[in-house]
């Protein structure tokens, strides 16, 4: 029986996922295949928060995208805390408002 990445079982995707050292990359993997999205989606969302300052998060706000801004603060994303970082003032979504 041949096997297939996308047939590989949610846990094996979600280590392959967690493999990852991008964003761009799960998010890439994500758009190959609609079961991807539906496993991994919520995983690039949590990995922004951890690893990336919940970019989404300001990235969303900036360009109206409601559906992502929803996505990020469910998957934890704070909207009063710094969102880019290497910059002299930091830029939060409260001072967007």
């Amino acid at each position: 029986m041949e096997s297939t990445l996308p047939g590989l079982a949610p846990e094996l995707l979600l280590s392959v996922a967690n493999k990852l050292e991008h964003p761009k990359d799960l998010n890439a993997l994500i758009q190959t295949c609609r079961r991807f999205y539906s496993i991994l989606d919520r995983e690039l969302y949590r990995a922004d928060v951890r690893w990336h300052g919940s970019s989404a998060l300001l990235w969303a706000a900036k360009h109206g995208h409601v559906g992502t801004l929803q996505k990020s603060l469910a998957e934890g994303a704070d909207p009063s805390g710094p969102r880019e970082t290497g910059v002299a003032n930091r830029v939060t979504i409260t001072h967007m408002s």
